[in-house]
């Protein structure tokens, strides 16, 4: 991606400024969130899906831009907890399997959210998980899902602890006018992401990796990059790919507010022309019926051959 070579003298100092309010941002609000729970622990004993009622909370959307900022529009996504758990963890599989053909469920530390654990439609491990005593938090992903949507119920140590939820089907129509919450602080919280994705060539690929991409979610491979003020973003999927694996899109603006997303079904796709300078990510996953070991191993098993990306005024 070319750029005026004196227009990084001012976007470099801006986007490190932006890294550190960001970093200081995302450690203060946390601290807020985890006040909340405490204060709140009803909160933690049941399904919280989000949703555009989710959204109107005033300190959801802080939340989600610090610790979630690379928005999955292609699942409906409930988070639960945090709870004690002394030995083991299960999530209701009849259910899950009657709301979705995918899914994938993390389970995060609490209060540090690091995950220790996945389960998923991919993962082959079932729908239980035996952990350490401590305190944790499941986020769960249903994609593919269908016409009745039910979030499942929980138990820890062989007693249910979080009751299953009933969803509509349609609770992510909030993403449709999401873009229009973009205000001047969400676009200093994320305005080094766009700096940092035209650079990623000349630093750490880990470091880039950990700023941009979503965590939680071992089978699923991802491509991303920056798309230049009016650009428009043009993929060629190989036969290998649409049929071995669901692709899916998402295009966000600088503040990582989600502008496009499609799951692409044909070899060619052309996005719509973005007026301002934005970041792209390719979500990739296996098939649902794929075998667990073709799941397990998708990242590696997938080739970035499969795919021609190119950006085009």
């Amino acid at each position: 991606m070319r750029d005026r070579p004196y227009q990084l003298l001012w976007e470099i100092p801006l986007a490190v400024l932006s890294f550190l309010f960001f970093k200081v941002m995302k450690a203060v609000i946390g601290v807020l969130y985890l006040a909340f729970l405490q204060l709140n622990p009803a909160k933690a004993t049941q399904w919280r899906v989000l949703s555009a009622e989710t959204l109107a909370s005033p300190l959801s959307l802080p939340v989600l831009m610090t610790k979630g900022p690379r928005w999955n529009t292609h699942a409906i996504i409930g988070t639960a907890g945090p709870f004690p758990v002394s030995h083991t963890l299960a999530l209701d599989g009849e259910t899950i399997r009657a709301s979705a053909a995918s899914w994938t469920a993390a389970i995060y530390t609490y209060p540090g959210y690091r995950t220790v654990g996945t389960l998923g439609s991919l993962s082959g491990q079932g729908e239980q998980l035996t952990l350490l005593p401590g305190r944790y938090s499941v986020g769960l992903r249903y994609y593919n899902w269908r016409d009745t949507v039910v979030m499942p119920s929980i138990s820890v140590d062989g007693e249910e602890r979080i009751p299953a939820q009933a969803v509509s089907p349609k609770v992510n129509a909030f993403y449709g006018k999401l873009a229009e919450r973009k205000s001047w602080f969400y676009q200093a919280l994320h305005y080094y992401v766009y700096t940092l994705l035209k650079l990623r060539r000349w630093l750490p690929e880990g470091f880039v990796q950990r700023e941009y991409l979503p965590v939680g979610a071992p089978e699923t491979a991802f491509l991303y990059g920056a798309i230049a003020p009016g650009h428009t973003l043009r993929l060629h999927l190989q036969p290998p790919l649409l049929e071995q694996y669901d692709t899916y899109l998402t295009l966000y603006n600088r503040a990582s507010l989600p502008l496009f997303w499609e799951q692409l079904r044909s070899p060619d796709y052309a996005s719509p022309l973005l007026p301002n300078d934005g970041t792209y990510l390719l979500r990739i996953r296996p098939k649902p019926g794929s075998s667990p070991d073709a799941a397990e191993n998708a990242p590696l098993a997938f080739s970035p051959d499969w795919i021609t990306i190119t950006t085009q005024p």
